[in-house]
């Protein structure tokens, strides 16, 4: 591995260990402590797993290709859906890796990822670069593009901004275009973006978000309050970014609770968050765009190894937020 790929595993164990308390070696981030994190450390169902390239920053190697995200799906293929990866300035060749992902790797959505160490500019409204991109989802019956936005720490500023998403998603009217971390710290932009839209294809995501639920609750009022004004309730995905973060039971407990303050929610004109919205969020609006049939689901799973070892032998820890 290269020193740069090394540096950022190391930077993304450092995450982890600042929530969980202890320091994470790299090796233990993989499989194992996925399938443990998720699925018996929460009461997750289903997750998907995302993909990590960016090839040209890490020196030609995927940090997390494809194969590997689908080698974890057959562990437990029933929960686990997987977002492929690629670097759109690629070309040709990134279609090309596309469409065997989508024929032989089988994936459920693409991941994109802004510029950060690889400086080449691309933007989603690119009719050079993504728009080919699309098309090869559009022809394999995929019809979910997930992009990191905001949050820019090793991308560029200028690509974490959603200015490129009205465009794509009004070109691509039958597609889904998912801002993963809802564009924080400028979720008004994307939730502006996605009121003045056309097109209703334009979804937020919650990934990395939670913790402010405890460090700074009234600005995650207003983020959920913004996101829910401009997007509305059918287009807001819960996520965790585990196990970056430690396990998600933690951020699923502290969302089951939450409610946005009166005081604000009366200064900004906010809906609630009720236990429907809530379940809108926390899976029924991703089962609906993914073409997840919930009680088939269910059924899948309920029997299955992961099942039994979560609620016969490990029972959830309660109180263990940090």
């Amino acid at each position: 591995m290269s020193q740069r790929g090394e540096h950022f595993l190391k930077s993304l164990a450092g995450s982890r260990a600042s929530v969980v308390g202890h320091p994470v070696p790299i090796a233990d981030m993989g499989r194992v402590m996925f399938l443990e994190d998720v699925f018996l450390g929460s009461e997750t169902d289903i997750a998907f797993l995302n993909s990590f390239g960016m090839r040209a920053a890490f020196d030609g190697v995927d940090l997390f290709p494809p194969r590997e995200a689908a080698f974890i799906r057959s562990m437990a293929p029933s929960r686990i859906r997987v977002l492929g990866t690629v670097d759109p300035p690629d070309g040709a060749s990134a279609v090309e890796s596309l469409i065997f992902q989508c024929e032989t790797i089988k994936i459920d959505g693409l991941k994109l990822y802004p510029p950060g160490p690889d400086t080449r500019g691309w933007v989603l409204d690119d009719e050079k670069n993504t728009y080919p991109l699309f098309e090869a989802l559009r022809r394999h019956g995929i019809r979910n593009v997930c992009v990191h936005k905001g949050l820019p720490g090793i991308f560029i500023e200028e690509y974490c901004h959603t200015d490129d998403l009205p465009r794509a998603a009004a070109t691509f009217p039958d597609l889904n275009f998912i801002a993963f971390h809802s564009s924080f710290p400028w979720e008004a932009e994307l939730a502006g973006h996605a009121k003045d839209a056309k097109v209703k294809n334009i979804y937020a995501e919650l990934g990395t978000l939670a913790r402010m639920m405890r460090s700074d609750p009234a600005r995650y009022a207003v983020l959920i309050g913004t996101l829910l004004e401009g997007l509305g309730v059918d287009h807001i995905l819960w996520g965790t970014d585990t196990p970056v973060i430690g396990r998600p039971h933690w951020q699923i407990e502290a969302f089951q609770t939450f409610t946005i303050p009166e005081q604000i929610a009366g200064q900004h004109g906010y809906a609630q968050l009720t236990p429907e919205v809530k379940n809108k969020i926390f899976g029924e609006n991703a089962a609906r765009i993914f073409g997840i049939d919930i009680a088939a689901a269910h059924q899948a799973i309920e029997g299955d190894l992961l099942y039994k070892l979560r609620d016969d032998h490990n029972p959830l820890p309660t109180g263990t937020a940090r």
